[in-house]
């Protein structure tokens, strides 16, 4: 009797190993789509972080180069009208 299921239960987990073998490569497909959309969109989002980055180092330009120009404004208002 002990056989008997023994080989039942060894019938049963070689049915789940093929339709485990049927599964995989479909599985592996979609990883590998998963895995291509994800480096697709790292890459966007890097790009995207860069020219954030040049934006942001263009404002802050700016604002240097108009706080330099008010500076000079208030130098020759004090040295011209000598307040």
């Amino acid at each position: 009797m002990y056989i008997v299921e023994y080989l039942a239960k060894m019938k049963l987990i070689a049915g789940e190993m093929i339709t485990f073998h049927a599964i995989l490569p479909v599985v592996a497909s979609y990883f590998t789509v998963i895995m291509f959309m994800y480096f697709i969109a790292y890459q966007t989002m890097e790009r995207q972080l860069e020219e954030l980055g040049n934006r942001w180092i263009a404002v802050c330009k700016w604002i240097d180069d108009q706080w330099l120009h008010l500076q000079v404004c208030r130098l020759y208002k004090l040295i011209v009208y000598k307040e």
